[in-house]
């Protein structure tokens, strides 16, 4: 049956009415005739479809004139009709011709960058770093050796260990391993004093292992002894011994440390806040505007992340940024305490600082000509500063 149906469509065929007194009669004709027909519904007294070969047509028509009945073909199925209708959209075949044709074309190049896995090494300086070697977007994928370019990264920057570079369509992502640069530590089975990684005023001390040489409100410079592992006992005969253990312990200083030039937006904006929206396309250093607003001192905008344009779910050289322009009199303006949250989670996610390690912060505020807030926060945190020193036993 299905072989049969794949013949009908390969060959074409015609959906045809026929019409006249007894119908039926010129349904026999043409089985008389060996002309093969299928599908055949009777409408009414008068009338009945059928299906019928392309090629069997003419033979059907002529069959009708000499009986008297009306033929009309309803419809025509198959490539052939296929191939008609398509003749009819040159332009659209063309366009999509031409369409696909640029899309493999632009699958040869890297239209996106993607880098992941690094917190101490600015984004914009790793993309400025990979212009130079040639790897920006644009360039043409496999005229790069990916190899090279990791070695380019490793030799620049240093705090890198490793370097993974892959292609996804016309996206490259690169992944980063950050070596992991914390204080040196020695293992357990080493004795070693704790001492200062820098210099400050104590608030507070713990000895988990060893003995305290500090206290609190003591001023300690960069490498003065904290916790010593060095132990003295008596001896069976009077005299002074020692033994060495791996000291243990937390030192705190209190830091004070200035932050400029965070931005924050003022207003609560709610899901439901009316906004007039502005789209922008960019390719390279030219940006057109499809709706642009007028920015004045009533409004704020918010921007969107700019997203890559796609054709067919592969990414462009276009970016597409968005804008919500919210008048300021329908919103509430932010309290204290919401601002310095954000201002926290701001320097959290910027500079790895984490809240429960502040202490106190305090915040100087000034409104930009956007309605922005540019804060200046001078920001008290509370630092481990212990370093582990291998003890010289002579």
């Amino acid at each position: 049956m299905l072989i049969l149906k794949f013949y009908h469509y390969i060959m074409g065929y015609y959906l045809v009415e026929i019409k006249g007194l007894h119908p039926e009669k010129y349904i026999n004709l043409i089985n008389h005739n060996n002309i093969s027909i299928w599908d055949i519904k009777k409408l009414d007294k008068t009338t009945i479809v059928f299906k019928i070969m392309l090629t069997d047509f003419e033979k059907a028509e002529q069959i009708a004139k000499r009986a008297q009945y009306i033929i009309d073909i309803k419809n025509e199925y198959g490539k052939k009709s296929i191939f008609k209708s398509l003749k009819k959209r040159r332009v659209f075949i063309f366009s999509a011709f031409l369409i696909s044709v640029i899309i493999f074309a632009f699958s040869f190049f890297i239209w996106d960058i993607q880098i992941t896995g690094t917190d101490r090494i600015d984004r914009n300086d790793i993309l400025s770093t990979l212009e130079d070697a040639g790897f920006k977007e644009g360039c043409y994928k496999y005229g790069v050796d990916k190899k090279e370019i990791s070695k380019v990264l490793l030799n620049t920057y240093h705090d890198l260990s490793d370097v993974t570079i892959d292609y996804k369509g016309t996206q490259a992502k690169i992944k980063l391993v950050e070596k992991n640069t914390p204080i040196k530590k020695f293992n357990k089975s080493k004795a070693v004093d704790l001492v200062a990684g820098k210099g400050g005023k104590i608030e507070s001390i713990i000895a988990y292992n060893g003995i305290k040489k500090v206290k609190k409100g003591d001023k300690v410079k960069k490498g003065s002894l904290l916790i010593s592992g060095k132990i003295k006992y008596e001896g069976k005969e009077g005299d002074i011994k020692h033994y060495y253990i791996h000291a243990m312990g937390d030192v705190f200083i209190n830091t004070t440390y200035t932050y400029k030039d965070i931005i924050i937006n003022p207003y609560v904006i709610k899901e439901n806040d009316e906004f007039i929206k502005e789209t922008a396309y960019s390719f390279k250093n030219r940006t057109i505007n499809y709706k642009k607003t007028v920015a004045n001192k009533s409004y704020i905008g918010v921007k969107e992340e700019k997203k890559k344009v796609k054709i067919l779910f592969i990414p462009i050289p276009i970016e597409q940024s968005t804008t919500k322009w919210y008048n300021i009199n329908n919103l509430t303006k932010k309290d204290e305490n919401q601002i310095k949250k954000e201002v926290i989670e701001v320097l959290n996610k910027t500079q790895n600082i984490d809240k429960d390690n502040i202490v106190d912060i305090y915040l100087s505020i000034d409104t930009l000509d956007n309605n922005y807030y540019s804060i200046t926060a001078k920001v008290k945190l509370k630092e481990n500063i212990v370093e582990e020193r291998q003890i010289n036993k002579r």
